[in-house]
């Protein structure tokens, strides 16, 4: 297998788009994180936002292939991320792609799964995997990615300023609670690290591997704590709990108030980055974002509060489904 790792996730996106000659529109869902939309747009690509299948919860299939089908040449690439680590086959879908057009680059977008060193390139050209803050392995930097001989890879030196990435990661979420445009001058500025990592490939391997057990274990504890506790109607089903634990409730800001003024937290990923750069409506990514909650399952949350959070949550649930039946 060909490997690059850098830094993050992002240097490793960038890279690759920007040793395309001349690339054409690159596709990505429409809830996909903004500061990977703002890589792309650093690196000069168009992008394409697609709304996701409410069966995946990744890019709806039947859209891509509507687009492409219409258009060959006018796409480069699809960058397909796992919605919460979903680990399905995709592979079939990214047969129909390559029918159509073989020079389309489908990127599996694999940051918030379980890393692995060893999965094989099928019709996928890059499988990209991240350790970054709140991944599976959170080593909180790292990024590693196994390519195709014949996916191009030039890594870019360029100038990098923590100051940046903090002004660009701030302006972001002000963009995600107020929709608005991101800053022209945020995303040129020099907030992407292209610097070499300070280690070799080999031992962050082992890092990652060594890491991937103790985080295992941690998950599994929580995993099974929610599993039996929280109510069954309101979980997400068990394939898209591979990275935080999942749940749809109604009232999500109410429900996320009150853990907060619990002295507890939770969080809300990922709100639809059309929101942000397009402010369209993506039916699907705007109804999963409504009631989605994600519940830590690492070192960040305390084991000793989930029976608290549970509570509340179910709490929460139940109130809202009383009301129901009384307005009824």
């Amino acid at each position: 297998m060909r490997f690059v790792f850098e830094q993050r996730a992002c240097t490793i996106l960038y890279n690759i788009v920007t040793s395309i000659g001349n690339p054409g529109v690159f596709l990505m869902p429409a809830n996909i994180c903004p500061i990977v939309v703002a890589a792309f747009l650093k690196a000069g690509v168009e992008i394409e936002f697609v709304d996701i299948s409410n069966l995946t919860l990744c890019m709806d299939e039947e859209i891509i292939i509507k687009k492409i089908s219409a258009c060959p040449s006018r796409y480069s690439g699809i960058l397909f991320v796992r919605s919460y680590g979903v680990r399905d086959s995709f592979e079939y879908f990214f047969g129909r792609v390559k029918a159509i057009n073989h020079n389309i680059i489908i990127i599996d977008d694999k940051c918030v799964s379980i890393p692995s060193f060893d999965e094989d390139l099928r019709c996928a050209d890059v499988n990209l995997y991240s350790t970054g803050y709140s991944k599976y392995v959170d080593l909180g930097w790292g990024a590693f990615a196994n390519l195709k001989s014949s996916i191009a890879y030039q890594r870019k030196q360029m100038v990098y300023r923590a100051t940046d990435l903090a002004e660009i990661s701030s302006q972001i979420r002000k963009a995600i609670d107020n929709p608005t445009n991101i800053e022209l001058q945020q995303i040129e500025s020099d907030w992407l690290d292209t610097a070499t990592p300070e280690i070799e490939f080999e031992l962050y391997k082992k890092i990652v591997l060594d890491g991937l057990s103790a985080s295992r274990v941690i998950k599994e504890a929580y995993d099974r704590k929610f599993t039996e506790g929280l109510l069954p109607a309101i979980q997400l089903p068990k394939k898209f709990q591979n990275w935080r634990f999942n749940i749809l409730v109604p009232h999500k800001e109410k429900l996320l108030a009150k853990i907060f003024d619990a002295g507890l937290f939770a969080s809300s990923h990922f709100k639809p980055s059309t929101r942000i750069f397009e402010d369209i409506d993506q039916p699907n990514s705007d109804l999963l974002h409504s009631r989605i909650v994600n519940l830590f399952t690492d070192r960040y949350f305390k084991f000793e509060n989930v029976d608290e959070l549970i509570y509340i949550i179910n709490d929460h649930v139940q109130e809202h489904l009383t009301n129901q039946t009384h307005a009824a």
